[in-house]
């Protein structure tokens, strides 16, 4: 089974599967076609970062986040997902 939990952008396994998404793109795009978001850029950004990982194995699957409606401060917001997670 896989769960989702926050996580910081920042953490080096993330940073890892940040390399391995880029040089994949890398390999099917040209630069001019590519951008990338750095970890600093999404913590400024106020996005809310999840990590996917497997139950069994605690590997982790993938990462993603989202950047929360107005209506709420974002840290607000990634608090009420965490303790919905």
């Amino acid at each position: 089974m896989i769960i989702f939990r926050p996580a910081s952008p920042d953490q080096p396994l993330i940073a890892a599967l940040f390399d391995q998404a880029d040089n994949r793109a890398a390999s099917l795009y040209p630069d001019h076609d590519r951008s990338g978001t750095s970890a600093a850029q999404l913590i400024a950004q106020n996005v809310c970062f999840f990590i996917a990982c497997d139950t069994i194995s605690g590997a982790v699957a993938g990462c993603g986040g989202y950047v929360p409606l107005p209506d709420l401060k974002a840290g607000e917001h990634c608090a009420q997902q965490a303790a919905h997670s």
